[in-house]
């Protein structure tokens, strides 16, 4: 007899833990709602650090293009400049 409630004893000790990590008990509603919060606050820092990433992306590329039309308009510029001075030099001989 003592022996039956041994085994047993020994059954529920070795269950309990398998039966709570399997959530039969509902003990894991606590963590699967902090999980769930953490999971949300997670994919709103994502999708902030995606829209300031497209931002930054958006704003370089604006930079650049105004960069390279005023690189490109100085060079015009520079271009005329030496074209005049050569023909002024040519009417001056």
């Amino acid at each position: 007899m003592k022996k039956r409630y041994a085994i047993l004893l020994s059954i529920l000790l070795v269950s309990l833990p398998i039966l709570s990590a399997c959530d039969l008990f509902g003990g894991g509603d606590k963590e699967r709602e902090y999980y769930q919060q953490q999971l949300e606050a997670y994919k709103k820092v994502q999708d902030a650090n995606q829209k300031a990433q497209e931002e930054y992306n958006k704003n370089l590329r604006e930079g650049l293009q105004k960069w390279s039309q005023e690189y490109k308009d100085w060079q015009e510029k520079q271009l005329q400049q030496q074209v005049q001075k050569a023909e002024e030099a040519q009417s001056a001989q």
